[in-house]
């Protein structure tokens, strides 16, 4: 297993695939790289050589007579491309060493050592680094050619080669030139297109730290990137910027000049970069090798926004801000490239918004809707629920939101956080098929998503649980019950439990996260109140406190119950009227008698369902019943057809919405659709 561990969370790590590798950006940490094999992760790109060669000793050999420009670079060759010499992910080269072959020619040998052991050359301490590359001109030249290789645990390498085999050989600038090959920048985002690899995304960092009047040290309590040089720091309350020169530590950096503020031991302090909309790209094939000098350009220039995201769509970089897309245009060099604002109100919360169902669909959530692009211009298309996630969002954890594509049900989906929580648990979902929206709820808040294929090939939508740290399947039963707990995680109550402590009459699964209940949500319907799992035994259950302890015989439920599926305001053909829609008409998969779920029916965006009458020899549809509350029906999901009508009453509105909850899945609870059936136009106007 590979862990993560070691990046900073401070900011949502986003992942991208360059074959064969993967890379991660959070524009903390240097951007990191996996093979797919190693245990940890690595810094991706290699840092050159710090200094020139040293001279080497002589004998006689071939090396021509004259002065010969020598020096070296590292490279990977388990890279792509590295088998040849010379070739595959390098460094830049080391200094020159201006060497004179005197009298004769000669054999040149140079000694290999770590940093610090007087060798002429110097090995990388970069594990990807494994071939020392040393390049040399012809006597008098100034283009260099691959002269030697040798293995970066040798102890030494010899250059034996004359002038005319040396020039007919792997030449420098074949293998790509002497610069060019610097690591990639610090970065959020990065994105692949027409073999060059684009960065770009930068976030800014609110902190504390320790200033000096007259001194250029700043401390901190581990809060320092030591990629931030060349960042900027701005201390609240005054009104200069300072550059960051170094970084030590974590927990020490050294100014460009001396703070000239008051000592403060505690200041508040924001680090920023001067080029919040750069995009850099790489040398096209080779996603580690960077020349940041010149290989950038700014985007979303005259616009006042900030770049967010960073994606591929249809053959070109897409920077998108929190409302503006740009397309990067260029034919074959990025150099030559041009932005194309294409559109002017669409953007994305942040870089996790973006899904892409199939390669010429991209959708996006940003704060003025959802929006699509089907091979043109963005379109908004979330107009029918922008209301109802307006209600709901908390616009503080915004950065929090992630989007996935659902291939099972052709559904794209975001998370978010509801007002009043810290995790996302809400989902605003977007039927691809039936162009329909919903919001979800979630019992366990989801803090990531992705889409993989199984060991069948079959693609599927993956989520990460933020209450115990496990992926599960978006599908069925995948709200972190472990397997071994039989029956949907339905728990019966019996006596010897308290408000923290609940004993059941079932056999628990016990161990870490994933196996055992820690980290559930624990939910009674008696109280109507979730609690979370902190740890189990056998028959016994430690978790948050219920205002009263759980009642002996009654149940309990460990996951994702209650289920609640809230859909969109329905407004049929013409919100601005009111109509009288007769029946709201579900479609369901039949299950057990059992499983309890009702459904509740609001108008004209109220909070509160509609009444149920309780009338003396009344009758419902086939498999409806009128709910204890009186604020609902239950649905009987054994229903032999799995259909169910359920009559909306006589009330007009110009909105309706219906919520379906299930408080007891004793079966398989699969709801399949759910149709408004208009009525007429109030009064007495045409039907929709």
């Amino acid at each position: 297993m590979t862990s993560l561990g070691s990046l900073d969370s401070s900011n949502a790590t986003n992942l991208t695939v360059i074959q064969p590798y993967m890379y991660f950006a959070n524009d903390f940490d240097a951007v990191k790289v996996w093979d797919g094999l190693a245990a940890s992760l690595v810094d991706a790109g290699l840092e050159a050589p710090s200094a020139a060669p040293g001279s080497p000793s002589e004998v006689a050999g071939n090396v021509t007579v004259g002065v010969h420009l020598i020096a070296y670079y590292y490279r990977n060759s388990t890279s792509p491309g590295g088998s040849a010499e010379g070739y595959g992910y390098r460094s830049n080269i080391s200094d020159s060493l201006s060497h004179t072959v005197s009298s004769s020619a000669k054999q040149l040998t140079f000694t290999i050592t770590d940093a610090g052991g007087g060798g002429d050359i110097i090995r990388s301490s970069d594990s990807r680094a494994d071939t020392i590359t040393v390049v040399m001109t012809t006597a008098g030249g100034t283009a260099y050619y691959v002269a030697a290789e040798a293995a970066m645990t040798d102890s030494s390498v010899v250059v034996n080669v004359s002038d005319t085999i040396l020039s007919v050989g792997t030449s420098l600038v074949s293998v790509g030139g002497e610069f060019g090959h610097e690591p990639p920048p610090l970065c959020g985002q990065l994105a692949t297109c027409r073999g060059y690899t684009f960065a770009g995304v930068y976030h800014d960092a609110s902190i504390t730290v320790g200033v000096t009047n007259g001194s250029a040290t700043v401390t901190s309590s581990g809060a320092f990137s030591t990629e931030w040089a060349g960042r900027n720091l701005t201390i609240s309350g005054d009104a200069k910027t300072y550059r960051i020169l170094s970084v030590a530590s974590a927990s020490s950096l050294t100014l460009a000049s001396n703070y000239a503020g008051s000592t403060d031991a505690a200041a508040s302090a924001l680090v920023s970069t001067s080029t919040p909309n750069r995009l850099y790209w790489s040398r096209q094939y080779y996603p580690e090798s960077w020349r940041l000098a010149s290989q950038a350009v700014d985007s979303l220039r005259d616009v006042d926004d900030r770049f967010v995201c960073l994606t591929e769509y249809l053959g070109d970089p897409w920077i998108i801000g929190s409302r503006t897309c740009q397309r990067y245009v260029f034919s074959d060099d990025p150099a030559n490239g041009e932005f194309v604002t294409v559109s002017g109100e669409n953007g994305v919360w942040n870089a996790r918004c973006v899904i892409k169902p199939d390669s010429d669909t991209m959708l996006a959530w940003g704060s003025n809707g959802v929006w699509i692009v089907a091979g043109g211009r963005p379109t908004k298309i979330s107009d029918p629920i922008d209301d109802d996630w307006r209600d709901l969002i908390d616009y503080d954890y915004t950065g929090l939101i992630h989007g996935w594509y659902n291939p099972e049900d052709s559904e794209c989906k975001w998370a978010f956080v509801e007002s009043g929580d810290t995790f996302p648990k809400r989902v605003l979902v977007y039927d691809m098929h039936g162009r329909r929206w919903r919001i979800d709820e979630y019992r366990s808040g989801v803090d990531a998503s992705t889409v993989v294929a199984d060991s069948n090939g079959r693609l599927r939508a993956a989520t990460s649980d933020a209450t115990n740290d496990m992926t599960y399947y978006d599908e069925g039963a995948t709200d972190g019950v472990p397997s071994a707990l039989t029956d949907q995680g339905r728990l019966t109550v019996v006596a010897g439990g308290s408000t923290t402590t609940t004993v059941v009459s079932e056999s628990l699964p016990t161990g870490a996260k994933g196996t055992s209940l820690a980290g559930l949500p624990l939910y009674s319907p008696d109280l109507d109140e979730t609690v979370i799992v902190t740890s189990n035994t056998s028959d016994t259950i430690t978790h948050g406190a219920f205002t009263s302890a759980l009642t002996p015989a009654n149940l309990c439920y460990a996951g994702s119950i209650p289920v609640e599926v809230e859909f969109a305001w329905w407004a049929g053909q013409d919100q601005s009227v009111e109509k009288v829609p007769e029946k709201v008409w579900t479609y369901w998969i039949p299950s057990s008698a059992d499983t309890e779920v009702e459904a509740r029916i609001y108008r004209e965006f109220g909070t509160t369902a509609m009444t149920v009458r309780n009338i003396a020899g009344q009758t419902f549809p086939k498999g409806l019943g009128r709910n204890g509350d009186g604020d609902g029906f239950t649905l009987d999901l054994s229903t032999a057809d799995g259909f169910m009508e359920i009559p909306v009453g006589a009330l007009t509105a110009k909105t309706f919405k219906c919520k379906i909850t299930c408080d007891d899945p004793s079966g398989e609870f699969t709801l399949m659709d759910v149709q408004w059936k208009p009525g007429d136009r109030a009064p007495g106007g045409d039907g929709e």
